[in-house]
This record gives C-alpha cells, sequence and structure tokens, in this order.
C-alpha cells in the first residue's frame, strides 16, 4: 500500500498505455482495505495529482471514488463533512498524512465542482451515486471531442471491437458496452434533432448545441445556407 501511495504522485503513471491498469490496481486495493483511513489517504492523492491531468483522467478519478463508497463507509463520510481537513500530502505513510484520524474531510470536491468540464462538475456533485454506463478514460478524452467537432460518425461496432478487451476498465460496465454496440449508432453532433432545445443530452455535449445553434445564427445573418 506505501507504494501505490506513492506511486499515485506520480503524473505519469495517470497517463499512457498503463493508465487503465493502474485505475484497476487502484481500484481494487481500496475497496478491499481493512484500513478505512488509508482509504481516504489513497483517494485524496489520487484527486491531487488527478488535478493537474485531463478531464478524461479527473472524471475517471471521481468515478473511482465514487464506486469504492459503496464499499468504504469512512470515504463517504469524509465526503459529507465540512471539515477543512489536515492531510499532509509530503508523508510516505498513508495513515501518517493525517493528524487526526476524525478529521478527514474530501474538501478536494469543492475544487473538481468547480472544473471547466461539465461532466468533472456533474460527477462531483454525484459522488457515491454515479450512474454511467461507459468509460470516462475514453469517453472523455481529446479524440472523441475532436471527433464530434469534426462531425465524423462514430466508429462502427466491428472497429469498436477490435480496440475493446471486454473487462479491461473499472469504468466499464458489461451491460452499457453492450447496449451501446447492439444499439443504433449516435448521431453526428451538427445534425438537426440534436440543436432541438428539447431534446435531452448529455452535459458533455451542451456546448456542442450551443456553438451549432450560435453558428447557425451567425450564418442565418450573413446568409449563408
Amino acid at each position: 500500500y506505501r507504494a501505490l501511495y506513492s506511486k499515485l504522485s506520480d503524473p505519469s503513471m495517470l497517463s499512457g498505455r498503463q493508465i487503465t491498469l493502474f485505475f484497476n490496481l487502484t481500484y481494487k486495493a481500496m475497496k478491499n482495505d481493512t484500513d478505512a483511513i488509508r482509504v481516504v489517504a489513497l483517494a485524496k492523492r489520487l484527486l491531487h495529482t488527478a488535478f493537474h491531468s485531463s478531464p478524461s483522467v479527473v472524471a475517471a478519478s471521481l468515478f473511482l471514488v465514487s464506486e469504492v463508497m459503496k464499499y468504504q463507509t469512512m470515504l463517504e463520510k469524509c465526503f459529507e463533512t465540512a471539515l477543512e481537513g489536515s492531510f499532509d500530502s509530503t508523508k510516505r505513510e498513508p495513515r501518517a498524512a493525517f493528524t487526526d484520524d476524525g478529521d478527514c474531510s474530501l474538501w478536494e470536491i469543492a475544487l473538481t465542482a468547480h472544473h471547466y468540464h461539465p461532466t468533472v462538475q456533474k460527477f462531483s456533485s454525484a459522488l457515491g451515486e454515479i450512474k454511467y454506463d461507459g468509460d470516462p478514460l475514453r469517453d472523455f478524452a481529446l479524440a472523441p471531442f475532436l471527433d464530434k467537432l469534426a462531425y465524423r460518425n462514430p466508429k462502427s461496432r466491428e472497429r469498436i471491437l477490435k480496440h475493446i478487451k471486454r473487462g479491461e476498465s473499472v469504468a466499464e460496465r458489461r451491460a452499457g458496452v453492450e447496449n451501446k454496440l447492439g444499439s443504433q449508432a449516435p448521431l453526428p453532433m451538427n445534425d438537426p434533432s440534436l440543436l432541438d432545445e428539447g431534446h435531452a443530452i448529455a452535459a458533455d455535449e451542451e456546448f456542442f448545441r450551443k456553438f451549432f445553434i450560435e453558428r447557425a445564427k451567425r450564418d442565418g445573418i450573413k446568409g449563408i445556407t
């Protein structure tokens, strides 16, 4: 656990091809740990490092913490407390990071709640009760964002199956993956039906709706059809 705690402070562990395996390891270690205070220390250090990463990593970190809360009641208690906390992130031993075992609030969520990415904000407000069927590490990465902005159609079922290894990610939900692969491919973000404000869309897609609505208004003023 001390080795894992040390690795959580290394930004390189939250990037690259090993990130999925690392998140799986962290999730299993926190879920099965019998030391509740150590679990809180691991969660806090994970969030501290994730702050400086991409939105997909921040969202995945929040999702991981939310899932661990289902098994670690102390972590949920620390989320609900309003104490500022006395956490020394420089300590090598997780338990030694706290001066008081009862003073272990997750004040870090106050920062993620004001993150610029709408999904990170949404996950922060629903910590412990996050309902998401996908994988934040994949879904909120830069490539899917650029695909939507470039009006590219989603990958076919065959192409997705080539890249997905079932059970690889802690964020993967079996039902969610199967439903997505078996359902009709979603529409491109510039589809007229998605611009209707009465059409329900995900929080991270609100940006695209506003972008295309504003662009349509500007094109109308310029006489572009």
